[in-house]
């Protein structure tokens, strides 16, 4: 008999150093967490007194670990949401 292994069973809470140095790429939304990517699942540590977003950056820099914005792919869409739309505007109001 084969067993499967439940994908969503509680995981042991890692600790931002261990996540940091295992870490892929990290997801930063700034004064509020920061999400780390291992294994392919997300890990969000939320800031406070016992991480602080200064140390947890500096940690992220010191391990190479990529730091994005979170809302980077928001804003990319609105700015070619406008620029399309003024294209748009332009294509039919000039003659």
């Amino acid at each position: 008999m084969v067993g499967a292994q439940d994908v969503d069973a509680v995981q042991p809470r890692l600790t931002f150093e261990t996540a940091a140095f295992r870490a892929k790429i990290a997801f930063w939304s700034r004064g509020r967490s920061i999400i780390l990517i291992i294994d392919g699942r997300e890990h969000e540590f939320c800031f406070g007194r016992a991480l602080t977003e200064a140390r947890a950056l500096a940690l992220l820099s010191e391990y190479h670990v990529p730091v994005e914005r979170e809302d980077a792919a928001r804003i990319a869409v609105f700015l070619t949401a406008a620029v399309c739309l003024l294209a748009l505007v332009l294509l039919f109001l000039i003659p």
